[in-house]
């Protein structure tokens, strides 16, 4: 008889971020807050996503750090598992650039028409998607 493995998906919390603001009312919040914490994963990786985990009440919740893979397409699973696993009904997404063109990509517009597409399916709601730079932002929703 063969034998199957059994899992427990978890979450584990790698750190605490100071924030002053934990209710996110607009783009520029959000922007700001990404920025913040963006340059301090930058630094590991060429470009780098953070998902921002929100309740309805535009509460923030958590962010998590998701590895941009230079080889391979994104796929919406790398986005939304964590969201999964909180059970959050809001996420904005961004994608935090090093280069300083802040206009979005073909490829930036048909990820976030998949993630939207996503998220209707899995009943959480892409708030934004957001290309931020140093300098400049560029809000897709």
């Amino acid at each position: 008889m063969s034998k199957v493995s059994l899992y427990c998906p978890t979450l584990v919390e790698v750190s605490q971020l100071p924030t002053t603001n934990t209710k996110i009312q607009d783009v520029v919040e959000a922007v700001s807050l990404f920025r913040t914490y963006a340059e301090k994963f930058h630094k590991s990786h060429q470009d780098v996503i953070l998902v921002m985990h929100l309740n309805r009440e535009n509460q923030l919740l958590g962010m998590e750090v998701v590895p941009l893979h230079v080889y391979r397409r994104l796929r919406a699973s790398e986005i939304f598992s964590g969201a999964i696993l909180r059970n959050v009904s809001v996420i904005t997404v961004c994608r935090y650039c090093s280069s300083h063109l802040s206009v979005p990509s073909k490829s930036d517009q048909r990820i976030a028409l998949r993630l939207r597409k996503a998220g209707e399916i899995l009943g959480i709601e892409l708030r934004d998607f957001i290309i931020v730079t140093k300098n400049r932002y560029f809000s897709l929703m």
